[in-house]
């Protein structure tokens, strides 16, 4: 609370706005001369289960891929929830697809099946999509499956067309760092105000802070 506190002020001031663009799946497939059906099984029914549910929303890197056509680089599926029973109902869904639970924590359940997982997370809850963009630390990250929609900021079609990725948010600054590598390894290059705006956020968090968040397990 106290390091979110601190940097309201910054958060505003770099907020994206998060206008969404609508983009039907199968039509983005269609326009790179491709189908649903290149994706594994596994895969499909993961999208099919995220489109079937209400108040599920798959996002994230796998949406990303799922917009570039990356989609070897899918490794893990985030899915996010508008209640509690519709993670209970998502819960039900994968077990009985043949998901096995892997790890819990406070605020993410994960579950795998033949090495594919997919995380249902519940740190926050949501009404609407642009709402889970706000928690989102990168804009490139700002991809979301909502029903046959595939759902993106103007500035996460941006900067995927640039292969950069600009400041959101964050509540853990070491994990957010952790993130630079991956998405660094992905081909994504931190912009010039990226760096400016994770430089006045090291600058205005206390050493304390800093020192929890190196230490903490949910990285």
């Amino acid at each position: 609370l106290e390091f979110n506190m601190n940097l309201k002020s910054i958060f505003a001031e770099i907020s994206t706005g998060n206008e969404i663009i609508r983009d039907n799946l199968e039509e983005v497939f269609h326009r790179r001369r491709s189908t649903l059906l290149v994706l594994p099984s596994i895969s499909r029914k993961i999208i099919s289960a995220a489109q079937r549910l209400e108040g599920c929303w798959l996002a994230g890197g796998a949406a990303l891929a799922l917009y570039t056509g990356d989609i070897h680089q899918i490794k893990d599926w985030d899915l996010f929830f508008k209640s509690l029973d519709c993670w209970q109902h998502a819960k039900y869904e994968f077990e009985k697809m043949g998901f096995k639970w892997k790890m819990k924590s406070d605020w993410s359940h994960t579950l795998e099946l033949s090495n594919v997982e997919v995380q249902l997370v519940t740190r926050h809850l949501y009404d609407r999509v642009d709402q889970i963009f706000d928690k989102f630390d990168f804009t490139v990250c700002c991809f979301a499956l909502d029903g046959k929609d595939l759902c993106y900021t103007k500035e996460a079609k941006r900067d995927v067309e640039k292969k950069e990725f600009n400041f959101i948010y964050t509540e853990n600054l070491t994990t957010c760092i952790k993130r630079v590598a991956r998405y660094g390894a992905k081909g994504y290059m931190p912009s010039t105000a990226f760096v400016h705006d994770i430089s006045k956020i090291f600058k205005n968090t206390p050493t304390k802070i800093l020192k929890k968040q190196k230490g903490s397990k949910k990285s």
